[in-house]
C-alpha cells in the first residue's frame, strides 16, 4: 500500500461492520461496500441484517456468501443459502426467515400465534376478588389462631 495514498482515505461509506451497532440492513450498495472495505484491508467479515437477524453473510475472498443462522438444542447452526449478487437480498431474507421458523429452539411457529375466535372477558365482566381468591386459593389449615 502506498502511504500517499493513505492520507485520503476516509473509509467505505455506509460499509457494515461486524458488530452492526446501527442495525443496518442489507442493501446491494451496502453490501458491496462492505466488500470493498474488506478487500482493501484483506480481511474477512460475517454481518447480520438488521431488519432479519437470522441472516448472516460472511465476506471473504472477495465472495459474500448468505447464511441462515438458529439455535438448535442449545449450540448455534449456520445453513448456506447463497451468494450474492446471484441471489438477491430480498430472497436471501424470506429463505433465512423460513429457516429460522423451522428449526430454531426459541422460535414460536406462525401457525401456533393462530386464535379460533377466543372470547376475552372485558373489564366490566371480571370480578377481580373472585379472581384473586380462584388462583390464590387461603388455606385455613395452616393459619395460626
Amino acid at each position: 500500500m502506498f502511504p500517499e495514498l493513505d492520507e485520503h482515505y476516509n473509509g467505505f461509506p455506509h460499509a457494515i461492520s461486524s458488530e452492526n451497532e446501527e442495525n443496518a440492513s442489507f442493501t446491494d450498495y451496502t453490501l458491496y461496500n462492505t466488500q470493498a472495505e474488506c478487500l482493501y484491508h484483506g480481511i474477512s467479515r460475517e454481518i447480520f441484517d438488521g431488519s432479519e437477524p437470522a441472516l448472516r453473510a460472511v465476506i471473504a475472498n472477495g465472495e459474500i456468501k448468505f447464511l441462515a443462522r438458529y439455535a438448535r438444542e442449545g449450540a448455534f447452526h449456520y445453513e448456506s443459502i447463497g451468494k450474492f449478487p446471484r441471489m438477491s437480498v430480498d430472497i436471501a431474507r424470506e429463505r433465512a426467515h423460513e429457516l429460522f421458523n423451522a428449526f430454531d429452539d426459541n422460535r414460536v411457529r406462525d401457525n401456533e400465534y393462530e386464535t379460533d375466535d377466543v372470547e376475552y372477558d372485558t373489564e366490566d365482566d371480571v370480578d377481580y376478588e373472585e379472581a384473586y381468591f380462584d388462583y390464590n386459593p387461603i388455606d385455613f389449615k395452616n393459619i395460626p389462631f
